[in-house]
């Protein structure tokens, strides 16, 4: 027994610096987790930029400095992939409306008002190859006040829909035509997008006019915790463009919303199609 019984002690004193050990590697790692939770949440209260309207990872606002002008960076000259996005036949040319006849002569000539060009709003969103098909509504927008300088944010619509930014362009026009959608709350309208490949066709709707698209550049930047600097680089793909432009944007990935995703495309053509007409042009993929 007294032999059992010194085994017992000596075993106790060679263990103890290794509990000792373990209890202070504990202690340092448990420190390190408090040290990073108090950045991440000064971080967060340093940045009014990451204020959420509630505590789902939802979509991060862009940030832009409000009343200054600014470009849209370039899209590359040329797409990867040239596979057409809809057959020829679907499409309706305006030249195969009936000629207009000539007005008679007449003796007094009547100055004639030109008439105003159409303006076609977004109103819908299909993109056959993610399963896409959903309403576009007007994005809301915020200003926000930071360091003496005032930001805008545009804000995704809580729903399923995508959110089209009003100031930027109508469809069909030279101009940056922007939308916006949550990615993994409210109905996660653009969850999918990040399955987009250059050359996948885009349709967005105004009534009964649709408007094709062609999937040309997709990146990933990093925004949440980034200086202003950063936000206002990556909110450059919301400024107005030179050409006729779509741009898709949304948050990454889809567990969190550290990261944006930028879609943009570049228009194909477009044409107008009876109602009856609008369903039959959706691909089967939609229906899988």
């Amino acid at each position: 027994m007294k032999e059992l019984q010194s085994q017992i002690h000596q075993w106790i004193k060679q263990s103890a610096p290794l509990k000792s050990g373990v209890l202070i590697l504990v202690g340092i790692l448990l420190a390190g987790f408090a040290i990073v939770n108090i950045v991440i949440k000064l971080k967060v209260e340093e940045s009014p930029f990451d204020q959420l309207d509630s505590e789902e990872q939802g979509f991060i606002p862009f940030v832009a400095i409000a009343e200054v002008g600014g470009h849209a960076p370039d899209m590359p000259e040329a797409l990867s992939s040239t596979t057409p996005i809809l057959p020829a036949e679907a499409t309706t040319a305006a030249s195969d409306s009936a000629p207009i006849p000539q007005p008679e002569e007449v003796d007094t000539i009547v100055p004639v008002s030109p008439t105003p060009e159409p303006i076609y709003i977004p109103d819908r969103i299909v993109i056959p190859h993610i399963g896409l098909d959903a309403p576009v509504i007007p994005a809301g927008i915020r200003d926000i006040e930071y360091e003496d300088q005032v930001y805008e944010q545009w804000l995704a619509p809580n729903e399923f829909a995508a959110g089209w930014h009003f100031t930027s362009a109508t469809l069909g026009i030279p101009g940056n035509t922007v939308l916006n959608g949550h990615h993994n709350i409210y109905g996660e309208v653009f969850r999918r997008l990040e399955e987009l490949e250059i050359g996948d066709g885009i349709f967005v709707y105004s009534g009964n006019r649709i408007f094709m698209y062609q999937a040309a550049t997709k990146l990933i930047l990093k925004e949440r915790w980034q200086p202003v600097e950063v936000r206002l680089e990556n909110a450059r793909w919301l400024q107005p463009s030179g050409d006729e432009r779509l741009t898709l944007v949304t948050c990454w990935p889809y567990e969190s919303n550290t990261h944006r995703l930028i879609l943009a495309a570049r228009p194909v053509r477009s044409y107008f199609v009876e109602e009856p007409e609008l369903e039959q042009l959706i691909s089967p993929e939609m229906s899988e």
